[in-house]
Formats: C-alpha cells, structure tokens, sequence
C-alpha cells in the first residue's frame, strides 16, 4: 500500500511528522515482515461519529457489560 495513501501516515506528513518512513523504528519486525497478500485499502472511507448521543450511548453499553453482565466479585 502507497503510504500516501493511509490517511495517519498522510495526516502526520501534513503536519511535520513521519516525513521518512525508512528513519521509523521498529523494535521487533520489519512492516515487510507483517504485509499480507492481496490487502487493500477499503473503497468506501466512513467517517467516525464522535457525537455526544453516541459517547454516551458507548459510555452506557460499557457500564452495562462491565458491571451487569460481568460482575465483579467481592
């Protein structure tokens, strides 16, 4: 994949950072070393929603999971 074309990578080189991919280092692999075959970017880019009624309805389902449906044990 381009890096131009993953939008972090883009976004970090508008601001500055990331201008030379090859200085990055990875401690344990190289990104050669994870790629996989016939990857590709999604054709349809949706933009996330970070609107109040969906924080607090995310907020919500946490609670829920975390103290109704996994209680903890005192």
């Amino acid at each position: 994949v381009n890096p131009a074309e993953v939008p972090t990578v883009a976004a970090a080189r508008e601001m500055g950072f990331c201008s030379d991919l090859n200085k990055v280092n990875f401690p344990l692999l190289q990104p050669a070393e994870l790629e996989v075959e016939n990857w590709q970017l999604p054709t349809i880019k949706k933009p996330i929603d970070f609107g109040i009624p969906r924080i607090i309805r995310s907020t919500f389902k946490h609670i829920y999971v975390k103290f109704i449906q996994e209680p903890m044990n005192i």
